[in-house]
């Protein structure tokens, strides 16, 4: 067998250390296949292992650390719905997520065209959910549920990558605090 070239390398895909769990009412779940390893590993492509499990809290999280991260996704029409038609049932997911060590809410849309959205139903109050109602109630559930981080991703990609980023994020700072953890116990 000939030795790997540069090129063979770059493209040997890397394994993602960590399984994301994908809740299983998610009815078109993001693959995690366009993310691509960092700089420091040649930028080449990503492996994400995925489960599908109900959680209790959100769409998506990190397998072993369930209670501790999740992300909510939402799709343009889907956010528009949920606020303005199923608004007692998210303010609870809100106040649930609001428990966990790092939630955020990712949105598959851009303020301009969250503010010029037209939805095709009225809400269950019997008037249409419009741009100024969901701007205003973003801010006043970012105020409510400070530790809930809020995205809005221009594009279906965008979000899915940032997703993957922030779950990343926290699993490495998880990583790290309980190495620093079991140092102390070894000084102890």
């Amino acid at each position: 067998m000939p030795p790997a070239t540069a090129t063979t390398a770059q493209a040997e895909p890397i394994v993602c250390p960590f399984t994301v769990v994908v809740d299983t009412r998610e009815q078109h779940p993001w693959s995690f296949r366009r993310v691509s390893a960092d700089a420091r590993q040649d930028n080449r492509p990503l492996v994400v292992r995925t489960v599908r499990n109900a959680l209790p809290t959100g769409d998506y999280s990190i397998e072993g650390l369930e209670s501790q991260v999740t992300i909510e996704r939402k799709s343009l029409a889907d956010a528009y719905g949920t606020f303005g038609g199923g608004r007692d049932r998210w303010e609870r997911e809100l106040e649930r997520m609001a428990s966990f060590s790092f939630a955020a809410v990712v949105i598959e849309a851009g303020w301009p065209s969250i503010l010029h959205y037209t939805p095709p139903h009225e809400s269950a109050s019997g008037r249409r959910f419009t741009g100024k109602m969901f701007y205003r109630s973003v801010i006043a559930w970012q105020q409510r549920h400070g530790n809930v981080h809020w995205w809005f991703c221009d594009t279906l990609d965008f979000a899915e990558r940032t997703a993957f980023r922030m779950l990343e994020r926290f699993w490495v700072d998880e990583i790290e605090r309980q190495k620093a953890v079991k140092a102390e116990q070894i000084g102890a």
